[in-house]
């Protein structure tokens, strides 16, 4: 496994969607700070360059679809997959202490530092925090991003503060305040915090739709007679830039958030829909366009489109699905609950094309030291598979091994997925119209249940052991209610059984294994 093979896994996937990096840029920083001129540089930017790049490794082994080919590999391989993701935890650990040591020294935040909190703020959607390398549980990049964005001034307009900033300067100000405030968005909803600003608070305008080399001067890479090539264009995704559809409901899910979660805001059912309904046509017609576009968006922008926008959706709807069976008002926000789940949950959106395959964007190896230096020995030319395989492998091994923010959302989707149907099957509003949609459901459950017993497997029951027991549980128990069977009692027992059998063997196979290496 090549180290230029993780750096692609992540510039194809998040990179593609939260444009944190400018490519050609990081390119051309890449081939300086490898060719070891360091009087072309002052050594602090050689480090920040390199705390950037040991990030995006890390974010890259979790959604590496050739980490780990299969399941059923051979052990080495597992292992080899397995012990990358572990020291994917120290190079995070790194960026965390390298941004420490700069916030304590009382260094001005610039759009280096912003990148790499953005990085580390990200990271928080592929796995834990490692404690035992911080010392605490504390992050510095767990803060609010907006009130470091807004301190750099990022929620002005660069054209309004400098009328003469160069191009690239204004696009890359422009996406960092988008990605900065989407990060800060999915940190407020997933702690149960009020919006961190007023949607009045910045006149920042959305990021452009140009790609990198159409905002990049002879500047980015003056030793290269050729001209950059466009990032969107290398790996043949979609010219129009995702971030552009995440940035233009920024602002109503701001109000969200200050309707969901502040403690003195109105919350009337009328209000709360009104809002989720507009969200979900603003965001329909953004993915619409992006659909109907010559290159198709990948399945793992779709899929991280959906994850950062449709919660927000939900989120209104929450408290009064909960109440749905004490007023029949409330029955529509049950509905919105359930499709929303299964839309998180399912691997495609309906309509959804491939792009065309990907090619390298960095085009050498990258040498490292220690355990970098052994994986570059190894390095192995990478072979192009379909952007619709890429893509959606990329999706599965991030559903897998990832063990943050996107594996909660998906535990949260299908717990709510699986009791909502549940109450759908019991109280039986409409059986004779539901037929079709329940059957759907249960494909969607059942796929996931096997998602999950891949997490038990690939962990050896360390990680999604009880969710995989309750979801074969809920999926023996709703496939029974389907089938109209009376002894539901002993199918879920029986489902129990199988799933805590199974559970059972793969954790006595880890120990086995554990007591052969010592």
């Amino acid at each position: 496994m090549t180290l230029l093979t993780l750096l692609d896994a992540y510039l194809t996937t998040y990179e593609s969607v939260l444009r944190i990096l400018h490519v050609p840029g990081f390119r051309h920083d890449y081939r300086r700070f490898w060719a070891g001129s360091p009087s072309n540089c002052p050594p602090d930017l050689d480090q920040v360059f390199l705390c950037k790049l040991v990030i995006c490794i890390a974010l890259g082994a979790f959604v590496c679809p050739d980490l780990d080919a299969a399941v059923d590999a051979p052990p080495d391989q597992r292992q080899d997959g397995s012990s990358l993701r572990e020291q994917a935890k120290q190079w995070v650990a790194y960026g965390k202490q390298w941004l420490a040591r700069k916030i304590m020294a009382g260094s001005r935040a610039d759009t280096n530092t912003a990148q790499v909190i953005c990085l580390l703020a990200l990271s928080r959607h592929t796995g834990p925090i490692n404690t035992a390398s911080t010392g605490s549980l504390w992050s510095p990049g767990d803060h609010d991003l907006t009130r470091v964005a807004m301190q750099m001034g990022l929620h002005r307009d660069p054209t309004t503060v400098d009328p003469d900033m160069p191009a690239r300067e204004v696009e890359l100000r422009r996406r960092l305040w988008a990605t900065m405030l989407e990060l800060s968005l999915q940190l407020s909803l997933d702690h149960g915090l009020p919006a961190p600003i007023s949607p009045e608070s910045y006149d920042c305008a959305p990021p452009s739709e140009f790609a990198d080399d159409d905002t990049t001067g002879a500047e980015a890479d003056p030793g290269s007679s050729a001209s950059l090539t466009s990032f969107f264009m290398d790996y043949g995704l979609p010219r129009t830039n995702p971030l552009v559809i995440l940035a233009q409901t920024q602002r109503l899910r701001l109000q969200i958030l200050h309707v969901v979660h502040s403690p003195g805001a109105a919350k009337s059912f009328e209000d709360t829909h009104r809002l989720s309904a507009e969200l979900r046509a603003v965001y329909c017609a953004g993915i619409q366009r992006l659909l109907t576009l010559q290159k198709k968006p990948t399945v793992f922008q779709l899929k991280l489109l959906d994850a950062f926008t449709l919660p927000f959706v939900l989120a209104p709807h929450a408290k009064f699905a909960a109440s749905s069976t004490a007023n029949p008002a409330y029955y529509f926000s049950r509905r919105v609950r359930m499709e929303v789940s299964m839309l998180l949950l399912a691997s495609q959106l309906p309509g959804s094309t491939a792009a065309p395959p990907p090619t390298s964007g960095l085009d050498e190896a990258i040498p490292t030291a220690d355990s970098m230096t052994a994986m570059a020995a190894n390095s192995t030319s990478s072979t192009g598979a379909s952007a619709a395989s890429a893509a959606s492998d990329a999706l599965t091994a991030l559903r897998i091994y990832g063990q943050g923010h996107f594996a909660t959302l998906q535990w949260h989707a299908i717990l709510a997925l699986c009791l909502d149907m549940i109450s759908e099957l019991e109280d039986s509003f409409f059986p004779a119209v539901n037929g079709a949609s329940w059957r759907q459901l249960q494909g969607t459950i059942q796929a996931y249940v096997t998602v999950l017993e891949r997490r038990v497997r690939t962990s050896a029951g360390a990680t999604s052991a009880r969710e995989f027991l309750f979801c074969s549980c809920a999926e023996a128990y709703i496939g029974a209610m389907m089938r109209g069977d009376r002894e539901t009692d002993q199918v879920i027992a029986s489902a129990g059984y199988s799933a805590l059998t199974l559970c059972c063997d793969i954790m006595e196979q880890g120990l086995q294994k554990r007591r052969i290496v010592a």
